[in-house]
């Protein structure tokens, strides 16, 4: 994995030789690649803490929120853009039709490891338009896999519509929260491929299909008034949908889980 991913280490005392970006003195480097299969060119760095020292990660500085000549930032990588591990997981997609997309450096590097090559990260950030492009590129089926906590869940939920917007189709993990994200989970499989794809296959879900499922359990029997709730908050994921079929199955279903 570190050949793989070209993981380094800054000397203990990098400071003396950069300080355009505070300490990044004895952390573990991850660069991040172009998306391109052959020859791709390092474009930035993330920068990892061994121990507790905050912030846990630094990036190299990057276009995000830059404003002014964008000849002065040429070569000036915009993190937004990019999807950690999409060099090293294209042909796995390519195979598998289709992409598991986790959130950080550490999740992808397991995944793989795991022998799930088709894994790419999102790098701990909000998921941008510019990253499901990029996605949708080699691939319209996407396994949602991030990270089980509170956080994880909410981000989950915009990323659906998001994704559902841009024609994908998206299966997602049921209620469960045996770890706190698939790093954590490939460890307890002792990285066993088998083990693994079988519990997320056991434990995932079509994302539409969950949402209705969750989001109407508690309505079944109140009133038309407290349904209709549930049936607005619902319908702009289901109307996010691009394929008109399926957004006419999934609204019957709604309609049928709300009587």
């Amino acid at each position: 994995m570190i050949d793989k991913f070209k993981l380094g280490l800054t000397d203990y005392q990098e400071y003396k030789y950069r300080s355009d970006m505070g300490n990044i003195s004895n952390r573990i480097v991850f660069p991040i690649f172009e998306h391109t299969k052959y020859n791709p060119q390092c474009v930035g760095m993330a920068y990892r803490a061994l121990g507790d020292e905050k912030p846990k990660y630094i990036n190299d500085r990057n276009q995000d929120g830059e404003n002014g000549n964008p000849e002065a930032l040429k070569g000036i990588f915009i993190k937004g853009n990019m999807l950690y591990g999409m060099a090293q997981a294209m042909s796995s997609i390519s195979r598998y039709k289709f992409v598991y997309v986790v959130e950080g450096y550490m999740d992808v590097i397991s995944m793989h490891q795991a022998g799930l090559t088709n894994t790419v990260g999102i790098m701990g950030t909000s998921m941008t338009s510019s990253q499901i492009e990029a996605i949708r590129k080699t691939t319209d089926n996407v396994f949602l896999l991030l990270d089980s906590d509170r956080a994880g869940r909410t981000s989950e939920m915009k990323y659906i519509q998001q994704l559902l917007e841009s024609g994908m189709k998206i299966v997602i993990m049921k209620d469960v929260t045996d770890y706190k994200d698939p790093d954590e989970m490939c460890k307890a499989f002792d990285y066993n491929t088998q083990m693994i794809r079988s519990y997320l296959n056991d434990n995932s879900v079509d994302a539409v299909h969950y949402i209705i499922r969750k989001e109407t359990e508690h309505y079944h029997t109140v009133t038309s008034v407290e349904r209709r709730k549930a049936y607005t908050k619902i319908m702009p994921v289901i109307n996010s949908i691009q394929d008109e079929n399926m957004r006419r199955a999934y609204t019957i279903e709604l309609s049928k889980e709300l009587n």
